[in-house]
């Protein structure tokens, strides 16, 4: 009865915490010791003797699914964050 209802804000909240959790950079430094495993958002800082061509196709790539996601839930997100607002 209750989730129909929460399903707005809970699109928003899955959005934005895969958002969150694609990007991060600290904990996956912190936490893993084997540059294998390391994610994309780590790779991308160190692209220092790369050529620029490759640093941007890289950048797309960690930006594609974040963006995709966005756009598919776009209307959820809006609507979720503009009526958790208190009043």
């Amino acid at each position: 009865m209750c989730l129909p209802n929460c399903k707005h804000g809970l699109a928003a909240l899955a959005v934005l915490n895969f958002a969150e959790s694609w990007n991060m950079v600290e904990q996956p430094l912190t936490f893993l010791h084997d540059a294998l495993r390391y994610p994309l958002s780590v790779y991308l800082i160190n692209f220092g003797s790369v050529p620029p061509e490759v640093v941007f196709t890289g950048g797309l790539l960690s930006v594609l699914p974040v963006m995709m996601l966005f756009l598919w839930f776009k209307d959820e997100i809006a609507f979720g964050i503009e009526y958790s607002v208190v009043r």
